[in-house]
């Protein structure tokens, strides 16, 4: 006789400031070893897309733990209903059981004039800064090495400072070295070209939360980008400059000379593009792929 497992599920949605809301949270078990969950999706405000994680409560406990192995619709996604995730309980320790699911909705990604940017800045490599106004890491060119916007100076795989990084020509940016999350990737010259389009975009220097950066604004839709100025690293010894007062950002487009690539730089009275050296560190502001 084949034993029947019966999993009974009580399911809550999580909405969050800035009208995000996730409602309509229901589950079904597909089959042996996952569950198919259903939830709808309304944003209104700044943020365009949202990610999206799912966690869960046994009925004996009061911490919840994020659910591994999910696929579906938890990256950049808009407004809609009927979206779907499956979970694989097994990726987790179950065949089953009694939980309680939370599904929550994040803003990650905000569209400027048709490009759709990450709302914090890059920090270890798979990882966003905590807040828009938050520093992040730095990076040298076409590199996974992140390296710290403060001093002392350190780098998230204990390395040393290398000062001929990428002295030679490649072609963009390589895949292999993406430093973004899942969805996203380091933008290229034309999308940061984008947030300089006068006629569809302000920018201002101003102050935020009591850090200084540039403030991007969609004229036809009021969506705002932050990019705070995080200063750099030299690249001839990894020295700390310009905190506060001038904001770089790679670009993953290589210029013609060898060694050199596009970046987005301001100040408080100037806003340009520059084709520094790679072995500069730079600040990322990740867009969606």
């Amino acid at each position: 006789m084949k034993r029947l497992f019966l999993i009974i599920l009580s399911l809550f949605s999580f909405g969050l400031a800035n009208a995000q809301t996730i409602s309509n949270v229901r589950s079904t078990f597909s089959c042996p070893g996952e569950m198919t969950i259903n939830y709808d999706l309304y944003i209104d405000g700044n943020a365009s897309t949202t990610n999206v994680t799912v966690s869960y409560r046994t009925d004996n406990g009061q911490t919840c733990r994020p659910c591994t192995t999910v696929t579906g619709d938890l990256y950049n996604q808009s407004s809609g209903s009927d979206k779907s995730v499956i979970w694989n309980l097994k990726a987790n320790g179950f065949s089953a059981g009694f939980f309680m699911f939370k599904v929550e909705a994040s803003p990650e990604c905000v569209m400027i004039n048709g490009a759709c940017w990450a709302t914090r800045n890059m920090d270890a490599p798979g990882t966003f800064a905590k807040n828009p106004e938050d520093a992040g890491m730095l990076y040298q060119w076409d590199s996974k090495v992140g390296w710290s916007s403060k001093d002392p100076r350190i780098s998230t795989d204990s390395s040393a400072w290398n000062y001929y990084w990428r002295s030679y020509a490649t072609t963009a940016w390589q895949t292999t070295n993406n430093i973004c999350p899942a969805g996203y990737r380091v933008p290229t010259l034309v999308e940061l070209q984008k947030l300089l389009d006068t006629e569809n975009v302000t920018c201002e220097w101003i102050i935020q939360n009591g850090l200084t950066g540039r403030k991007f604004t969609d004229k036809a839709t009021g969506n705002v980008l932050f990019l705070p100025a995080a200063g750099n690293r030299n690249g001839s010894g990894g020295t700390l400059y310009n905190t506060g007062t001038n904001g770089y950002y790679w670009s993953s487009t290589e210029h013609f000379s060898a060694g050199y690539a596009y970046s987005l730089n301001f100040s408080d009275d100037s806003v340009g593009y520059y084709n520094p050296s790679h072995a500069i560190a730079f600040s990322i502001r990740a867009v969606v792929e």
